[in-house]
């Protein structure tokens, strides 16, 4: 709790679960790379997962540290998100087998209006990243708030009360959590 460090973290396990999605992710990239559907999906997983940890946790010491890292992962799911609704409705043919040496893979648009759909996605995609991250950090905002006024009750516990008939907590994660937004 003295820790002045932006990445000072008392909850290493949700560190590790991220970062354990974070190499699932690349693996399967670089992995099954003439797959695209199974790497959309999996994306779409580690990305879930990720922003689901990240808040559910709020694993760091400084708040809006914590707001920041839930605001990048929830535009991180978003994407993901995206790239699923492109990969399942596009009818995209794969013009090579494999990438090229420098990393590009082409593919063919058999229809004008299917390049126009994969457009429009792509289009609403890029335009909501920025309410999207907005979103993410004033959820985890305002959690971060509500457990900080839970954590407020007790400060001013009489002497005889049991903490049970000031707050319910859901979980021992929700008790972790007040006693580092405090």
């Amino acid at each position: 709790p003295l820790s002045t460090s932006l990445l000072a973290n008392p909850h290493s396990m949700t560190e590790l679960k991220i970062v354990c999605c974070k190499t699932i992710l690349t693996a399967v990239d670089v992995l099954c790379m003439p797959l695209p559907k199974l790497q959309a999906v999996v994306f779409a997983l580690t990305s879930a997962l990720t922003l689901w940890w990240s808040v559910a946790q709020l694993q760091l010491y400084v708040p809006w540290m914590n707001c920041l890292r839930a605001g990048l992962y929830s535009v991180l799911a978003w994407v993901a998100a995206m790239l699923c609704v492109l990969v399942f409705t596009s009818d995209a043919v794969r013009l090579t087998p494999k990438a090229t040496l420098d990393g590009v893979v082409l593919w063919a648009w058999p229809s004008a209006e299917s390049y126009a759909q994969a457009k429009a996605i792509t289009d609403a995609t890029f335009y909501a990243i920025a309410p999207i991250f907005f979103l993410g950090f004033f959820a985890t905002y305002a959690r971060l708030s509500y457990f900080f006024n839970v954590g407020l009750r007790f400060r001013a516990l009489p002497d005889g009360v049991k903490s049970r008939r000031v707050f319910k907590f859901a979980s021992d994660t929700d008790v972790e959590v007040v006693s580092r937004v405090m």
